[in-house]
């Protein structure tokens, strides 16, 4: 029987973690497209300025055996979270506070979560946003907890987020198959000690010593002719899938409608914009601890403190993220952070005057609202394993793979792709 032939376009996360799986669980022959950057590891990239490390993205994953498997095969050294990383802030009514929520509000939430939940099962439904879902099993003061534990995941308001698709884990969450048996080295959040871009370099060296898989350091240029034993996996943004899809003219009339419907319904998966802001500063918070949310403010939606995150060298530092919406000027953009910081803090500080790294995502994370909801419903409707959001666009031939295809969050993404690789397509 010929072996299968795998065609992954794209060079993020996402395709790594497939490629990655491919390699461990079958025979396949792989081929992946890094993509214009010319480099592997997408968003996951890390500046090691005089100062100390910097992120331009997400900063860690949440640890288990799959992910402590990856880290021993890419010869990763993991570095484990501070004493003070446990610690988490919110920041409400001009007040540090360690819990959203008031005495009575808390007791509803564990009424609604015990009860409501776990007895009789009302788990989110589609159609409906994150804030209709929490007021009606957790109350109306619930919300403040939703916006407080999700925009730092989301970047966006939770009456613009699907419940069904960000609340999955209240449906159950993903089983690994075929887990690695290992005793983890750490529990909760981990990260490589060179920083997350390390991923990308270390994925690279680990492709270079198989002979099954080809890197090509560019964007994907040639015609997908999809045929028999050859898979193409567009492990893109939804867009640029969509446009992938539209070189694409499978046999029939069928297949023609089908394919276009199919790049309409990825067309509607629209993305949020965030930016990144490290400051190395002189004075910080009093509080230490992981980071703060401010879930009553829209555009400076938290802030990872970051020395005392990981057990790292370097100068103090922290890392904004704020909302994307209204892209601005680099000079105004960090106006209004001083002035949101420096009432915050209770400090004068000017942020012009300290070393500072700013990132703008234009694409930076799946929007998540009921329009993607409608869209990949759609998409995965007559798919045979939904959960794995291996989303067929061409049956048996072309897929899309990817953080906007099923649950988020790169441990997700990378058991999604280890069970991709564990089952019959």
């Amino acid at each position: 029987m010929k072996k299968k032939e795998y065609v992954i376009i794209g060079g993020g996360f996402s395709g790594c973690a497939l490629a990655w799986s491919l390699l461990k669980n079958t025979d396949s022959r792989i081929t992946l497209y890094s993509g214009s950057q010319k480099k592997l590891g997408g968003h996951l990239q890390s500046i090691q300025t005089e100062q100390g490390l910097v992120e331009k993205a997400a900063n860690a994953l949440m640890n288990d055996s799959l992910v402590e498997e990856l880290f021993s095969d890419l010869k990763i050294t993991m570095v484990s979270k501070s004493k003070w990383a446990s610690k988490k802030w919110f920041y409400l009514e001009s007040q540090f506070r360690r819990w959203p929520l008031s005495l009575a509000a808390t007791i509803r939430f564990f009424y609604g979560y015990f009860f409501l939940i776990k007895i009789l099962n009302n788990i989110p439904q589609k159609n409906q946003s994150v804030s209709e879902y929490a007021e009606s099993i957790f109350g109306k003061t619930s919300k403040i907890l939703f916006q407080s534990a999700l925009q730092g995941v989301y970047g966006a308001q939770v009456e613009d987020l699907s419940a069904y698709n960000c609340l999955s884990s209240l449906r159950g969450g993903i089983e690994i198959i075929n887990k690695p048996e290992r005793e983890l080295q750490y529990h909760a959040s981990v990260a490589p000690l060179g920083g997350m871009g390390q991923l990308g370099t270390a994925f690279e060296k680990y492709f270079e010593q198989s002979p099954r898989i080809k890197i090509i350091n560019e964007d994907f240029k040639s015609e997908i002719r999809p045929r028999e034993n050859k898979i193409y996996v567009l492990s893109t943004d939804a867009q640029s899938a969509s446009s992938l899809l539209s070189l694409i003219i499978p046999k029939g009339e069928s297949g023609k409608s089908d394919s276009i419907n199919k790049i309409n319904l990825l067309k509607k998966i629209s993305y949020r914009a965030l930016y990144s802001v490290t400051l190395f500063p002189k004075k910080r918070s009093s509080k230490r601890g992981f980071g703060c949310l401010f879930p009553e403010n829209k555009t400076f939606l938290g802030v990872l403190w970051n020395k005392d995150i990981f057990q790292r060298p370097g100068l103090n530092s922290e890392t904004w993220v704020i909302s994307g919406k209204i892209k601005k000027e680099e000079n105004k953009l960090l106006d209004e952070l001083e002035s949101f910081r420096n009432k915050t803090y209770q400090i004068t500080e000017e942020l012009q005057s300290v070393p500072h790294f700013i990132t703008y995502w234009p694409k930076a994370i799946p929007s998540f609202d009921l329009n993607h909801e409608s869209a990949l419903s759609a998409l995965l409707k007559a798919d045979k394993h939904p959960e794995l959001g291996f989303v067929s666009l061409i049956e048996s031939q072309v897929y899309a793979f990817g953080n906007y295809t099923g649950a988020i969050g790169l441990n997700k993404i990378l058991t999604r792709a280890w069970n991709i690789s564990h089952t019959k397509f």
